[in-house]
């Protein structure tokens, strides 16, 4: 039996070539594999963000359709308005202020914005004015998708993928109520 012995201990040109090629080729997939990797990250910590971001502005307004002692849906009556969402919240005065006061939203640009008003009228009364908020706050920028309805006692918010369904039975006054 004849054993292959090599003659120079040394590597050869092509064989240094081959293997550095090789190293090249699993390098770049490692190297492409990270970089996919992070992009993926970035983009599920934007989403999430946004997700965030989203179930906080269902929550507020949840908590302040809850906290409202009546709610008008009327609100395309307003000359300032540039979409509503279609509903006033009413919130009676206290013993603390004798102003009725009044929140709704609007989608104006892809903005979400509050705004609120504060009078000693009631609300036919304020109809009749031309609206000028005391307060406007951008609740959120960027907004793709955001629409509010009515079905039988709630109402319905839909904000991008989320949805959530308020009970307003006990809110809403009926014509004879007014």
């Amino acid at each position: 039996m004849k054993l292959f012995t090599r003659k120079s201990k040394a590597f050869s040109l092509l064989e240094m070539l081959v293997s550095l090629s090789i190293f090249s080729v699993i390098l770049i997939v490692i190297l492409s594999s990270f970089r996919v990797n992070s992009m993926v990250i970035s983009q599920s910590y934007e989403k999430n963000s946004k997700c965030n971001i989203e179930n906080h502005i269902i929550k507020f307004m949840e908590t302040e359709i809850n906290d409202a002692n009546d709610i008008r849906f009327d609100g395309d009556n307003f000359s300032d308005f540039v979409k509503s969402l279609g509903f006033i919240l009413v919130k009676y005065p206290d013993q603390a202020s004798s102003d009725y006061k009044y929140i709704w939203y609007i989608i104006d640009q892809n903005n979400i914005r509050r705004y609120t008003y504060s009078d000693k009228d009631h609300y036919d009364a304020l109809k009749e004015k031309s609206i000028k908020a005391d307060n406007k706050n951008v609740i959120d920028e960027d907004i793709e998708d955001i629409s509010a309805y009515i079905d039988g006692g709630s109402i319905i918010i839909k904000l991008n993928a989320n949805t959530k369904v308020i009970d307003i039975s006990d809110k809403v006054l009926n014509d004879d109520e007014k």
